[in-house]
């Protein structure tokens, strides 16, 4: 199962979508932006995964495909 991770940088100014925690897919200035790529990105290579953190870098939400 691919995972497919929404994390902020730092200052949460920007938004990563990660490939398995290890590779950087993209880089988005809204954190909607990020989440969706991340979901178009699930729905093409399932089974999938999508977690989307917080600025904290804590999980608010997951989402299976």
């Amino acid at each position: 199962m691919e995972r497919y991770t929404v994390v902020p940088n730092q200052n949460a100014t920007r938004w990563f979508v990660m490939v398995e925690d290890i590779a950087a897919l993209g880089l988005y200035d809204r954190k909607s932006k990020a989440v969706n790529a991340a979901v178009l990105m699930a729905h093409e290579n399932p089974p999938s995964q999508v977690i989307v953190m917080n600025n904290l870098h804590q999980p608010e939400e997951y989402r299976y495909f």
